[in-house]
């Protein structure tokens, strides 16, 4: 067996060298390749994101939501705006013929009855009354209220109108349930006209549905 000459000793040691060299440059070039494909990445304006479908998000838990400063809320349109606290409000007015006085008797009742399933708010009462002219006549109304045995009242005055007129008016706020009685009551203080004066009211406010 021959001995391989020393020159072909070098040429294999030249040949394993290259071929480490070889594989550390392969390893680095690797490396630095993986270094800068992990390394940040910075996007100059706002990219266009488009997502295919609607994508299903779960919340886990109850989010907290917190807002910092005072957040503007623009309304479009004209919303509708809805008292939930009061039911549906219906018109309501009562507003008799007139009623002359009996008699010499001082006072004049107009009577009606809530309607069933109602509730009455009245808001406002007037009187037009034509009396016999004197220097002591005035004029006084009351709203009535009958809720049982006990009286509910309101009261105000009237004004000389001129000539034989008096007036009486009132914005008010009373309440009266459904088969509640309620009487408009209109005093004179002289009675001399007796049964030749006469009277005429209005009421007016609004039912509401009771359960």
């Amino acid at each position: 067996m021959k001995t391989p000459a020393v020159n072909q000793k070098c040429a294999w040691s030249l040949s394993t060298l290259a071929a480490v060299i070889g594989v550390a440059i392969a390893t680095l070039t690797t490396s630095s390749l993986f270094a800068a494909n992990t390394s940040n990445v910075n996007v100059v304006n706002t990219p266009n994101v488009n997502i295919a479908n609607t994508p299903i998000v779960t919340l886990s838990g109850t989010p907290s939501v917190s807002l910092t400063g005072t957040p503007n809320v623009n309304v479009a349109n004209t919303p509708i705006v809805q008292d939930r606290d009061n039911p549906a409000r219906q018109p309501f007015t009562y507003a008799p013929a007139g009623q002359f006085w009996i008699g010499n008797v001082p006072n004049n009742s107009f009577d009606f009855t809530v309607p069933g399933g109602k509730r009455l708010v009245i808001e406002q009462v007037s009187v037009i009354a034509t009396l016999t002219a004197s220097t002591t006549q005035k004029l006084s109304a009351e709203v009535q209220i009958f809720p049982g045995s006990t009286i509910i009242f309101y009261r105000f005055v009237g004004t000389d109108a001129g000539r034989t007129d008096f007036v009486a008016s009132s914005q008010m706020r009373c309440y009266a349930d459904a088969g509640i009685s309620v009487r408009i009551l209109v005093t004179r203080s002289d009675t001399s006209g007796g049964s030749a004066d006469v009277a005429n009211v209005s009421l007016s406010g609004y039912l509401i549905d009771m359960p």
